[in-house]
């Protein structure tokens, strides 16, 4: 586990990915890690595949996700007087 530390990535993984090398081997290590990241890297797909399709219908802009607004920044205080209603 101390080693984990000094390692990147989850620690999680790491340390389940060590203890079923420990008790199998790199197939123990495998099946050990798979119920660990299969369930994030299932939705990391899904949310990708369903932003893709949503921009092929036009209804997600990439550029507007990463760049914000087009109108630029929002009007919050009052109209001052000198300026037409």
């Amino acid at each position: 586990v101390a080693l984990c530390s000094f390692l990147p990535g989850a620690t999680s993984t790491q340390v389940v990915f060590g203890l079923g090398m420990r008790r199998a081997g790199i197939l123990g290590a495998l099946v050990a890690v798979t119920p660990v990241e299969l369930p994030s890297a299932a939705l990391l797909v899904r949310v990708t595949v369903a932003w893709q399709a949503g921009a092929k219908q036009g209804a997600v802009s990439r550029s507007a996700i990463i760049s914000g607004p087009a109108q630029g920044p929002c009007r919050i205080a009052a109209p001052s007087a000198s300026e037409p209603a």
